[in-house]
């Protein structure tokens, strides 16, 4: 009995792994961009003194963003205040 694949088939075969390198390393970039585009907003939050979430303080901790205990401050000062920024 013999086996044999076709060229076509072949073909496929081969560039499977190379669409799947490229599909992971796109996908490992995309959620890159997310979070430094999370980071971002986070820190122009802090710097306005807008009503920051505790999201935007998780994005500053993850990306050790140096307005990270300032976005802590401001948060507490928001509930001082009695505005529960997360509501």
């Amino acid at each position: 009995m013999e086996f044999s694949l076709s060229t076509d088939l072949l073909k496929v075969i081969a560039w499977l792994p190379p669409i799947f390198v490229v599909a992971v390393l796109a996908h490992r970039f995309f959620l890159e961009h997310r979070q430094r585009k999370a980071t971002r907003r986070a820190e122009n939050m802090v710097r306005m003194s807008n009503c920051i979430l505790l999201s935007d303080i998780t994005a500053l901790a993850k990306s050790n963003s140096p307005l990270f205990a300032d976005a802590i401050a401001l948060y507490c000062a928001q509930l001082e205040q009695g505005r529960n920024p997360d509501d």
